[in-house]
């Protein structure tokens, strides 16, 4: 959301963000956007409960607890500030958008960065593991998982659509999606499923633009120059609760396959530094670190699977939760990586097999390099200010 911003900004446009606390840093000192408090911080409440992301399962049972609180903060936080604008653009897990902006006479449109959200046959929803079932299981399945999200967000929704005066809603995952949804993802990787039931438009991904003088760390670089391109590995937004044991795993594996590792803690606790063929870092810029890697193991977030595409390199998701399991069936079916290997089941082995297919697998290093050069042409910041510009012209006059 940050490029968009900056994409709009650039075109002349206000920007404001709604955010929690834990982003002003990054929103307000570094890229000078004003941002409005109170959302409730999703950082915090992942961090908090890591223990419960374990399974779809615990997942279901965190957000049953969750989800209603984080709502309500949404609709508090909403209110008081939608009707200065002349859009809200609401991403991520933003659920109270497109109630709070109909009740304000605000266009409103959310935007999606995985077709998962899409009640489709072409893939189960978002909170289901198992990819590839039949289109009808599929469609069965959207159906439960659409009763639950009614248990999780129905109540307050509608609750908050009478006192405003609006007409009630048949189900909540509708309401959250709002009108016209934008598909914020590339079509080279996934595209928009042809039996969804939305109208819906795919810009491409929102690629941030990197400041001028951004470079990699200087040890860093050092080490990158000093063998063979070593492979990326980082979880992201995905607390460990055990950094050392996954520490003394990747160091394993890249003795066994011969490689050198870059890891990335991200969120989680720092790791000590773990041998002459594995530097740990907290982070780096994915356009500058990546092309110049053998390969990137990660979550399967939807912005580092698409970094990494673009980088030209094969890549192995090892997914935690929710939409990941998507993306690495996406990436295995186009054969830019590996099968993915689910974070529960990975071993320093089977990471150590993966590594070796990622580095000597046929046609897979030549296949992603292809595949980055395709996307590397794509702007989907581009695309995106052109539809939302539409929609502001349309709904706003």
């Amino acid at each position: 959301m940050v490029a968009l911003g900056l994409g709009l900004r650039a075109r002349g446009h206000t920007v404001d963000f709604l955010a929690a606390e834990t982003f002003d840093a990054l929103l307000s000192e570094r890229y000078g956007f004003r941002c409005l408090p109170g959302t409730p911080d999703i950082q915090e409440m992942l961090t908090t409960h890591a223990a419960d992301l374990s399974s779809p399962i615990a997942t279901a049972r965190l957000l049953s607890r969750e989800v209603k609180s984080q709502l309500q903060g949404q609709i508090d936080a909403l209110c008081g500030v939608v009707r200065a604008y002349d859009l809200v653009v609401g991403a991520g897990v933003h659920m109270a958008g497109a109630s709070v902006c109909e009740a304000k006479g605000v266009p409103y449109r959310s935007a999606l960065y995985v077709p998962q959200l899409l009640p489709s046959g072409a893939h189960p929803p978002f909170l289901v593991p198992y990819q590839g079932l039949p289109a009808g299981l599929n469609r069965w399945m959207h159906g439960i998982s659409n009763r639950l999200i009614d248990r999780w967000m129905l109540q307050p929704l509608r609750g908050y659509r009478r006192s405003a005066g609006l007409p009630d809603v048949a189900d909540a995952m509708t309401m959250v999606l709002g009108k016209a949804p934008l598909l914020c993802c590339a079509s080279e990787l996934a595209g928009i499923p042809d039996d969804t039931r939305l109208e819906v438009q795919q810009t491409g991904a929102l690629v941030l633009p990197l400041p001028a003088d951004t470079a990699l760390d200087a040890n860093l670089l050092q080490f990158i120059e000093a063998g063979t391109p070593p492979v990326y590995v980082g979880f992201g937004s995905m607390v460990d609760p055990t950094p050392e044991r996954t520490a003394d795993l990747v160091r394993e594996a890249a003795a066994i396959a011969g490689v050198r590792i870059v890891l990335g803690t991200g969120w989680s606790d720092s790791h000590a530094q773990v041998g002459e063929q594995v530097m740990v870092i907290r982070a780096a810029p994915h356009a500058l670190l990546l092309p110049r890697c053998l390969a990137a193991v990660h979550h399967g977030g939807a912005g580092t699977t698409f970094a990494a595409a673009m980088a030209g390199v094969p890549q192995l998701l090892v997914p935690h939760l929710m939409d990941q399991y998507y993306w690495g069936a996406r990436i295995t079916e186009r054969g830019l990586g590996p099968t993915a290997i689910p974070r529960k089941k990975l071993t320093a082995k089977k990471l150590a097999r993966a590594l070796v297919q990622c580095r000597d697998g046929p046609g897979m290093r030549e296949r992603a390099a292809h595949a980055g050069a395709a996307l590397s042409k794509t702007d989907g910041v581009a695309t995106a200010i052109a539809v939302l510009e539409q929609v502001v012209m349309k709904e706003r006059g």
